[in-house]
């Protein structure tokens, strides 16, 4: 895998003439890919280039990187918007039973409002995508899913793989990088 489309269409010529170079979202690599990957217990070559060593790693050490990646990329899109999207329907924020810990509960979020409403139309079609500025998300939402030990998922895309944080986790996170500059 590259992160960059130029080294990607380089090498596809080594691995043959049929070889297509496809591009995907980290939510889609993280939740369909890897996992694949892992169960057919391949490595992952990561930006092959000419060197002599090439790295490859453990799908879950490439998974864990992608969700860190993942959540740097979310905190700084809505620290540039300056807000955090969510789905709210009849009984209040729509949430989903945690990928990861029973009897757990998570808050779908995202950083605009068509990652959100994309959503209202797979999952949730009663829900309306919600718009909340991060300074209310820090003092009002966090402190609701703290009280309720539920967690947070930025850039919820469905599919296993899905970063799940603790919702003080999450508040140290955003709070940090929104202090300091871009």
């Amino acid at each position: 895998m590259w992160s960059e489309r130029e080294p990607a269409v380089n090498w596809a010529s080594f691995f043959g003439k049929s070889t297509n170079v496809m591009e995907f979202a980290l939510t889609d690599v993280l939740s369909n890919l890897v996992p694949k990957l892992s169960e057919a217990r391949h490595m992952v070559g990561v930006d092959w280039n000419e060197s002599a060593v090439e790295p490859e790693l453990d799908p879950s050490d490439f998974a864990e990187r992608l969700r860190l990646e993942l959540l740097e990329s979310f905190i700084d899109r809505c620290i540039v918007f300056g807000n955090i999207w969510i789905l709210n329907d009849t009984f209040g924020p729509a949430l989903l039973p945690s990928a990861t810990r029973n009897d757990a509960m998570v808050l779908p979020c995202w950083s605009d409002d068509l990652g959100a409403e994309f959503h209202t139309q797979e999952r949730w079609p009663e829900a309306v995508a919600t718009r909340i500025r991060i300074e209310d998300f820090l003092s009002d939402t966090i402190s609701w899913l703290e009280r309720q030990n539920y967690f947070v998922t930025p850039e919820y895309a469905g599919g296993p793989g899905a970063l799940e944080l603790e919702a003080t986790d999450f508040k140290f996170r955003l709070a940090s990088r929104q202090i300091a500059p871009l």
